[in-house]
């Protein structure tokens, strides 16, 4: 950490005002049309600020123009070092030297903004509950029941034929939203004072009447912007930073007479399985208490399983909408890149493009989410992007920019499709039963068996395949979505290097007289921890006790780590010394695991020619499961000799292949709270569909059963280490009652396909009387 002795002015309010008035003529000034303004402004406050200057630049401060103060590297929100003529003024340049006393106030001080932003935040979320109107709180009537039970496509018919208002719809899914997060705590931003307003405008608006979505209420992810709201993705630094605008598929929902009504939780980063995070608290699995909902978009998943929704947006980047709605027994598909607008919304990763995230929906049924999506084609997509539309930013949006999701992204002219599959074969299904990193659970193994065998009983053609190597994939994607070494995702935690120490030891003695003495040994915490590292001085200090969270119990280590355990470890990896790393990797392999050993020496900092050669890596993988699914995956007779449908001559052959392919989304059901700590690393079954973007939709089939799903006593040993670890965590007693899915896969772009291939699986497990229970249908 630098030292903060520099000394600085404090911007004043009116100090703002006087330069800006002096720096009129600039005040508009846009730069390569992202609407950075008042460059004068920014670049005499911080000459103001730069009183020493060094030969070696780090950026040691900043000053923050929304409230005129001297901001700690911690809470740094805009970079202005893009700017290459002003970066001797804007990197303020400090030596790397141990910190002092002082340093260590202002990191505590820097903490205690933290703990009041997140306590503010969630003060902010509750006073907006308590002042609904009393008809929010009472309890659901006969009316709210009918309604909740309805289709979206019959909530349509209903507002259209005026035998239903969208008050009345928005006031039922207020209700059961305000009922699920009392017991799962999956909302963050109470829209409904706007929502209000929007669902009077439906009704009062003939055009919007007649739109597809005419008084839905739709959630939406914490980062889907909605202007007058944060988007602070659990994020300290990013609370109280309204977005300023719409994004594309906000503004494309209200023009389609949808009512955005509540946002709901996410994991600090993005990047977890889990849905924890210091600003707004940890989700909850409304199915079992002690296990989470999913992660990313583990707040809709909770949402919708419990009722409060029917339909909601989330994102997906290494199966965010598909690990919840796995874990949360609820129906998703991830889209492939540029179906859905996602131009305006934030981003833990903004310009992160190795392995682009894609806004996809969620829903309660199937019924829905193919309504939805059929909705949302409906209304044109590719009119509502703003590649090259960028609005005029107001001067405080200008760090929400650094911090939104791309801004090019284009939407292709992809209407809805009708689907027809063969008719003069069988339907044929590829199985993928184990990624070789970690293999299925039992429950995740019977349920997807449970498909295949109803598949098979009903004459459709399942076939076992080897597609290529999904370790490979999962060894790619992890680097290219990484490959600045978790900076940018991490840039605004509070538990990097010494906050991982802080934040967790100053939870746990926050209000008492310990408290303040552990305050007073702030330098010498700093310089142990410096020495031993983060387990040896919690292990000296004792630090084993439990504290109470989120209603439970559990270790100070999960407290610490509550932002993101799975991401602390990764991040604590990549800055390890390579040559660690390079030594624990060699008695890894010593040991057989090569697994583990060549994902540990791949999490390094990667140059630009380092990550090019990556990118080129992807599409040589790419090309080879394109090869491999055009010649049937070698498996006998999914090689025709004539043309089937748009499958196109090549090499004197027609390819076949299978028309999906199905596997677990996940070896595990839902993680227990704090299992990121040793289950970061299993996502290969659906991170691998990222990377190739191929459509990948997932189903509940089933419930975890303690009598069926036990792990076999003295006949399980693990491949690995990353298998070991999550299968630590697998207990089918505890787990008992938690939903398990399955996976349909599509090629790129066959989401209308995908979800026929959903439907098709839907059918015949009904059909066999195996049809899946929602939880309060």
């Amino acid at each position: 950490m630098p030292s903060w002795n520099l000394q600085h002015k404090i911007i004043t309010t009116s100090d703002k005002r006087e330069l800006d008035s002096k720096n009129a003529p600039n005040h508009q000034r846009h730069r390569g049309g992202l609407g950075y303004t008042n460059l004068q402004l920014e670049r005499e406050c911080v000459q103001d600020v730069a009183v020493n200057m060094r030969k070696h630049p780090h950026i040691v401060g900043n000053v923050d123009f929304l409230t005129g103060t001297f901001i700690s590297p911690s809470r740094l929100l805009v970079s202005w070092c893009t700017f290459d003529k002003y970066q001797a003024k804007i990197n303020l340049g400090a030596q790397r030297l141990t910190p002092t006393p002082g340093a260590t106030i202002a990191m505590l001080l820097s903490y205690l903004a933290h703990r009041r932003a997140c306590r503010q935040k969630q003060s902010e979320r509750d006073q907006r509950i308590r002042s609904l109107p009393a008809i929010y709180h009472e309890p659901l009537s006969s009316t709210d029941a009918s309604i909740l039970s309805l289709p979206i496509s019959s909530l349509v018919q209903g507002v259209q034929s005026s035998s239903l208002l969208p008050s009345s719809i928005l006031t039922a899914y207020t209700k059961k939203a305000l009922l699920a997060h009392k017991y799962t705590n999956c909302l963050t931003e109470i829209l409904i004072s706007d929502a209000e307003s929007w669902a009077q405008q439906v009704s009062t608006s003939t055009n919007k009447l007649r739109r597809p979505l005419a008084g839905v209420p739709v959630s939406l992810k914490d980062m889907v912007a909605v202007a007058g709201y944060d988007a602070c993705m659990g994020y300290s630094p990013l609370v109280n930073h309204p977005m300023p605008f719409h994004g594309g598929l906000v503004q494309l929902l209200l023009d389609a007479g949808a009512v955005p009504y509540v946002k709901t939780n996410i994991p600090t980063t993005m990047l977890s399985l889990e849905c924890a995070n210091e600003v707004w608290g940890r989700s909850t699995n409304p199915w079992k208490v002690g296990y989470g909902p999913g992660g990313s978009s583990g707040g809709e998943g909770a949402l919708l399983a419990y009722g409060g929704s029917r339909i909601g947006v989330g994102t997906d980047v290494a199966g965010s909408v598909r690990a919840p709605a796995h874990n949360s027994g609820v129906y998703s598909i991830k889209s492939s890149m540029f179906r859905f607008p996602k131009t305006g919304s934030a981003s833990s990763m903004p310009g992160q493009e190795g392995v682009p995230a894609t806004h996809s929906p969620m829903a309660r049924t199937l019924e829905d989410l193919e309504y939805f999506w059929k909705a949302v084609m409906e209304m044109k997509p590719w009119e509502y992007d703003h590649s090259a539309i960028i609005p005029h930013w107001p001067r405080k949006a200008s760090y929400i920019l650094l911090n939104s999701a791309d801004t090019s992204d284009k939407v292709l002219h992809i209407p809805w499709r009708e689907v027809t599959l063969p008719e003069n074969r069988p339907i044929r299904w590829g199985v993928i039963w184990d990624d070789g990193v970690v293999a299925p659970s039992p429950a995740c193994r019977r349920a997807l068996k449970m498909v295949t065998d109803v598949l098979t009983k009903n004459g459709h053609e399942v076939v076992d395949i080897s597609p290529p190597s999904p370790f490979q994939a999962l060894h790619l994607a992890s680097q290219l979505l990484i490959a600045d070494g978790g900076e940018t995702a991490s840039r605004h935690l509070k538990t990097r290097g010494y906050w991982l120490l802080w934040s967790g030891l100053l939870s746990w003695l926050d209000d008492g007289l310990l408290g303040g003495i552990a305050r007073g040994f702030g330098t010498i915490a700093s310089i142990l921890l410096k020495v031993s590292g983060t387990n040896s001085l919690m292990r000296l200090l004792g630090l084993k006790s439990t504290v109470r969270i989120d209603g439970g119990t559990t270790d100070v280590w999960t407290k610490i780590t509550v932002n993101d355990p799975g991401m602390i470890q990764g991040f604590f990896l990549f800055a390890l010394p390579r040559f660690v790393k390079y030594t624990y990797a060699l008695w890894l392999r010593i040991w057989g695991d090569e697994t583990s050993a060549t994902l540990l020496t791949s999490l390094t900092h990667k140059t630009i020619p380092e990550y090019w050669a990556l990118i080129s890596q992807r599409e040589a993988y790419r090309a080879r499961w394109f090869e491999a699914w055009r010649t049937g995956f070698g498996v006998q007779g999914w090689q025709s000799s004539q043309p089937e449908g748009r499958d196109k001559k090549l090499g004197g052959r027609f390819d076949s292949g299978p028309d999906f392919i199905l596997t677990v989304p996940n070896a595990l059901p839902a993680l227990p709270h704090g299992g990121m700590k040793d289950g970061w690393k299993a996502c290969g079954y659906t991170f691998m569909f990222n990377l190739l973007d191929y459509t990948a939709g997932v189903l509940p089939i089933t419930h975890v059963d303690k009598a069926l799903d036990a792990l076999p006593a003295h006949t399980f040993r693990a491949r690995n280490g990353i298998e070991r670890s999550n299968y630590k965590m697998y207990d089918a007693y505890s787990m008992h009652g938690l939903p398990v899915g399955v996976q349909v896969i599509g090629k790129r772009l066959e989401e209308e396909k995908v979800m026929e291939g959903m439907k098709i699986v839907q059918k015949l497990m009904k059909e066999a009387g195996m049809e899946y229970q929602l939880l309060n249908a």
